[in-house]
Formats: structure tokens, sequence, C-alpha cells
């Protein structure tokens, strides 16, 4: 039996993407007693049967806990209705307002959203109130329940004899605020449009260009020009399709943020999908900020202008089975995370709009900032058009495991001014436009039983860029102590690492510190065509001296009992 009372959960089936007792208690090892027993872990990831929209089911509940349903679609909802089957809400706002009010009096409630979608922005917000109550927003599935950040827009005017059609855009645009500290990159944002905006066009679902001259839009079917009018502006789409038609539906993006939890805990969202925010420079779609006890799972955050979803200043967050895909700069993002753990998440495709005006580093693709207790299990980022995985300043024990790292144009992996330990273990790291591992300051990096293959210009790469790049101060956000990093206790074991003929195999700074701690062994390399894949770098800023696998054993001491070989023979 689970437990009764305010937090009991009502009776439930199968724990997410685990089966059977010995599984359960695996992953209960994993939470390092945070909270929880045994007990509470199966009540709090129990998945409970989705409802239909065509054929609503009552689930089997708890007295103690409150149930409101959300039905978009159900001819007689309103929200002015008590939120039950029969008579559901029509809005998710109004249902996570009674749920707020639940927690308050000690109450726990679960939202169930049905299909439909939901153009509205979501705040859970916390209050003064410590409650333990729980807020569950169950939806019927990433592709059923969608929180939706574009409107429809009719009432569309078309030039006579063109494919041009335009419409009043109610209100002015004003450029988002340049966080400080980006002053080195201001000047380039600031001459790349594309950089501060957020509007996006789709009709019937096929995502239009946004371009910036009105000689562009007449030039291109597929896109979309904004013409400032002082208060008012106007929107011009270019289409192939009659936009007068009702049988076109043109969705504009006007919402920035979809989803924001402030200082709130003991939240779970599932089964949700938030699309097609009108995001702008480096905020998300959603953001979970100053909360604990935070569960997100088979929730989808794609399509968006700006990032998919951020957590920040947060502790022991689980995501499962989230996506968070072809986002404008970056998928997830977290900073000053305690506990945080991404199962089977993917975050891919993301970066479009960075990559059309060309910036594709600074604060894209998927960067973790001070992640204090990190653990990332099969993780998948592919064909970002940035870093596939990016820990950036102050990030401590990070494991890193089966994770798929491909394909993304600059690098795979990037550690950075950061104290470690990083654990990463059989990932597949390959294909990678630039490098598949750089690091510039990581303290004690233990890489076991990797393929770190065919990346563009380095497998490993830690380059002698400048004096930082050899010591480096990061502060730790939990104590504020000054943390002086070295890049030193490196262990490389077990890994298969190969690369084209002119791509360097392993490359570093000649530090004392780092060979001295430097632990390799039991290694595959290949190389393609030659053997000087390896290289050290005499200086600050000069250029890398190459070296056979023979001359790097001797230069090293390292590697006695690994083996150079061709592709063919490094393959087990």
């Amino acid at each position: 039996m689970g437990p009764t009372g305010a937090n009991a959960e009502p009776p439930t089936l199968a724990v997410g993407g685990l089966h059977g007792d010995r599984a359960l208690t695996r992953y209960c090892d994993t939470l390092n007693g945070v909270r929880f027993n045994r007990a509470a872990t199966v009540i709090l990831f129990a998945a409970i049967p989705l409802v239909s929209h065509d054929t609503p089911k009552v689930m089997a509940q708890d007295a103690s806990w409150a149930v409101l349903h959300v039905a978009q679609r159900h001819p007689l909802s309103s929200d002015r209705n008590g939120g039950t089957v029969d008579a559901p809400m029509r809005s998710i706002g109004e249902a996570v307002r009674r749920a707020r009010r639940n927690r308050r009096a000690q109450k726990s409630t679960r939202v169930q959203i049905h299909p439909g979608i939901y153009r509205e922005s979501i705040e859970l917000l916390g209050d003064d109130t410590d409650s333990a109550a729980r807020i569950v927003l169950e939806g019927a599935g990433a592709d059923e329940a969608i929180v939706s950040g574009a409107d429809v827009w009719t009432g569309w005017h078309r030039e006579e004899r063109t494919n041009l059609y335009r419409r009043p855009w109610p209100a002015p645009w004003q450029p988002p605020a340049i966080p400080d500290g980006w002053d080195s990159v201001r000047r380039h944002i600031e001459t790349h449009p594309i950089l501060l905006r957020g509007e996006m066009v789709r009709v019937d679902g096929e995502a239009f260009e946004h371009v910036f001259s009105q000689a562009d839009l007449v030039a291109r079917a597929g896109t979309f020009y904004i013409e400032s009018q002082g208060l008012e502006s106007t929107l011009w789409v270019h289409a192939s399709t009659d936009l007068t038609q009702d049988r076109t539906t043109v969705e504009v993006s006007v919402r920035p943020t979809l989803f924001v939890a402030n200082q709130i805990d003991h939240v779970e969202i599932r089964g949700l999908a938030f699309r097609h925010a009108s995001t702008t420079l480096q905020d998300a779609a959603a953001r979970i900020d100053g909360c604990s006890d935070v569960r997100v799972e088979r929730c989808s955050f794609d399509q968006n202008s700006w990032n998919g979803l951020a957590v920040y200043q947060s502790r022991d967050v689980r995501l499962a089975n989230v996506t968070a895909n072809s986002n404008g700069a970056g998928g997830i993002q977290a900073w000053r995370v305690t506990d945080l753990e991404l199962l089977d998440c993917e975050s891919s495709h993301n970066n479009w709009r960075g990559a059309r005006g060309d910036f594709t580093g600074w604060a894209t693709g998927q960067k973790f900032f001070s992640i204090h207790g990190g653990r990332f299990v099969r993780y998948t980022a592919v064909g970002n058009h940035a870093t596939g995985l990016w820990f950036d300043t102050d990030n401590r024990n990070i494991r890193l495991e089966d994770a798929h790292i491909c394909q993304n144009d600059t690098r795979g992996v990037f550690l950075e001014a950061s104290e470690g330990p990083f654990v990463l273990k059989n990932n597949r790291i390959c294909d990678n436009g630039e490098t598949g591992l750089m690091a510039t300051g990581a303290a004690r990096v233990s890489l076991d039983g990797n393929t770190i293959v065919e990346n563009g210009e380095h497998q490993i790469f830690v380059p002698w860029l400048a004096d930082e790049h050899v010591e480096t101060t990061a502060i730790d956000y939990e104590t504020r102590q000054s943390v002086r990093i070295r890049t030193t206790s490196w262990s490389l074991t077990n890994n298969v690492i190969g690369g084209a003929d002119s791509a360097l195999l392993f490359s570093v700074g000649r530090w004392p510190s780092f060979f001295d701690s430097l632990e390799s062994d039991r290694n595959t390399w290949y190389q393609d065509g030659r053997r000087d894949g390896f290289a050290v770098y005499p200086d600050k800023g000069a250029a890398p001296e190459r070296m056979d696998f023979e001359a790097w054993q001797l230069v090293s001491g390292q590697d006695r009992r690994s083996r150079f070989a061709t592709r063919t023979e490094s393959r087990p």
C-alpha cells in the first residue's frame, strides 16, 4: 500500500520507463535519499491511463486528491465549470489557478488535460505557503495536448495580381535587451536582425522564413516580412496558397512564454507539448525557476523561437523522455541547479535562428552552467547548428553515459572552467564539425569506453589558447568561494578514438600538471592515411607539434597497452 493522506496520489499502475521491483530499486538508488523513500517514489513516478476526448474515462482517485479536467474540444467546456469529466474547464490556466488554491489548503491536485491546442500562457507561481501538496499537469500526449504560442490569424488582404498578403500587426516591436556581459558580441547581434526577432509564421503547418526587405519578400514564396509603422506594423506574407480562403490556416507566434513555474515545489508535468513560442534572446518557451522536486516526463519543447526549456536556480529536477528539438537557439539549458537528472532526453536540430545570423557559439546550443550533481543518461544531441552539449563554468559531479552526440556543426561536448569530476562512459561522440570533445579548464575528467571518432579537426582537444586555459578561476555558486581550476587528473581507458588523416586525435598543451596526472591506457587509436595524429602545444598560441603514436608514448609516458590501428582493425 502507498501512503495515504494529503499527499497520496490515486492508485496507479506503472513507473515511467521502469518496470518491476528491481528496476525501481535501482532508480531509487540514484535519488541519493533526497526527500524520498521507496514508497514515495512509487507514488511520485506512477503514470495513470490517459483520457481521450472521444470517450473520457474517470480515473481511480484518492479522496485526498482533487482532480480537474480540461477539455477544450468538449462542447460544454467552460472555465465556469467544476472541472469534472462531464463539465470540464476550457483553459489550463484556470485549472492551474484552482490547483494553487488547493495547494494553499494543503490539498494536492491533478489537472487532466484532454487533447487540443491550448493557445495560452501558463503561470504556476509560488506563494508564502509552505505546502507539501503536489500539482500534477497530465496531458494526453505530446502530440495530443499542445500549448501553443501562436494564434490563428484571418482577415488577410491580397495585393492585386500578386501572391502577397498583408494584415495589420497590432503592436509595435521593441528589440530585446542584450544581457550584461555580452559586450564582445553586442555589435554582431545588432547587425544581424534575425537574432533580435522572435516572430514566426506558419501556413498550413509549414514554417515560413523571416526576411528583412520588401525585395526579399517579393523574390521568394514561403517568406514573411514585418513593415514597421510607428505604433503599428504590417505583416506581409508571400504564399503560394490563398490566405483569404477558410481552408488555409495561418498561425502567427505572439506569446513569448508558454509555461513558467516560479518559486514553487512538488510539481510534475507529463504528456504536454510546448510549441511555437515567440521567445527572444536568451529566454525560453518554458522556464522552471527557483523550484525544487520537479518532474517533467514525456513532454516536448519543440519549434520555439529561442530556447525550448530552461531550468534556473532549482534543486532536485528530473527530466525523462523529454525532447527539445528544432528551436531557434537551444534545446535544454540549465543554470545553478543542484541534483539534475536527464533520462532519455533529446536536444537536436537546434539553433536555426543563430545559424542564419552566424551565431553558433556564445549562448546557443545546449548549455549547462553551475550544475552540482548532474546525470545525463541516453542523452541525444544530433544536427545542432552549435555545440551538442556544453558544460560552462562551475560544474561538478557530472556523469554522461550512453549518449549519442553526433553531427553537430561545432563541438560534440565542451567542458569549460569546471572543477569536475566528469565521468563520460560508453558515449558515442562522432561526426561533429570541429571537435569531438573540447576542454578548457576542466579538472578530474574520466573517459571510459567511449567512441570518439570522425570529428572534423580534433577528436579530443585541450588547447593552450590563453593563460586562463592553464589555470582558471570559477565561483562556486553554493559556497560563493573562489575555486582555482587546472586541467589536471584526466583518465582515458578503453576508448576508441580515431579520425581522418588530417584530423588530430589528441592534442594538448605541454603542461606538467596535465602530463604528471594523466592516466591513459587500453585505448584503441586509429587514423586514416597517416600516423601523426597526436599533438602537443609547446607554448600559448604556438602551432602544435605533431607526432606519431610511438612518439606520443615516449613524450607522455602513457598508452603502453593501447594500440594504434587502421579504421577496419579498430572495430570490435
